[in-house]
């Protein structure tokens, strides 16, 4: 049987202990990550449908086309597939 380990106040901790603190932590830091990421997802779809639809109804109505459309939607398509891809290999 091993002995336990030493924290910095001397005081011996089990290996239970050690891995109940060591993965509570990143554990919950992964959480706040994840929902996060879920956001700015949800923002940047949501972004890139009102500017598609907002063009399109501007070209079917008024016969204009808004010229800076196109940035956003693909700058928010980029945002979705790289962050979507990450979030979804998790």
């Amino acid at each position: 049987m091993t002995s336990p380990e030493l924290d910095a106040g001397s005081l011996p901790i089990s290996q239970e202990q050690q891995n109940r603190s060591a993965s509570a932590v990143p554990a919950a830091r992964i959480g706040v990550l994840d929902r996060a990421l879920q956001v700015i997802l949800a923002i940047a779809l949501i972004g890139e449908l009102g500017v598609v639809f907002a063009n399109m109804l501007s070209r079917s109505v008024f016969g204009l086309s808004m010229q800076w459309a196109n940035e956003p939607a693909e700058m928010a398509l980029s945002t979705i597939a790289f962050l979507g891809g990450a979030f979804a290999y998790r």
